[in-house]
């Protein structure tokens, strides 16, 4: 029996692991353009600050402010999710 409870606490863990993928994505989706393309270019393809700016074009200033932009955007739109998988 018990081994049927952690079971369904997994499937339960998969499928909110999966809502919050899905809410992420949708809050990544929704920042401007190139917030977006910066986080992705950083968190997803794993590109330093640098290589940020030699794809782009964008100079590194730019780079930062559309990174911490982009990250403080998404704290605010995903402090519901925050506070639900808590």
């Amino acid at each position: 029996m018990a081994h049927l409870d952690v079971e369904a606490e997994t499937d339960y863990d998969a499928a909110e692991r999966k809502e919050v993928v899905e809410l992420v994505k949708a809050a990544v989706g929704k920042l401007p353009e190139r917030q977006r393309m910066a986080l992705i270019l950083h968190r997803y393809q794993g590109l330093s600050h640098g290589e940020i700016t030699e794809v782009t074009g964008w100079s590194s200033s730019a780079v930062e402010s559309l990174l911490v932009r982009a990250y403080a955007n998404l704290r605010e739109k995903l402090d519901k999710v925050r506070y639900f998988v808590e």
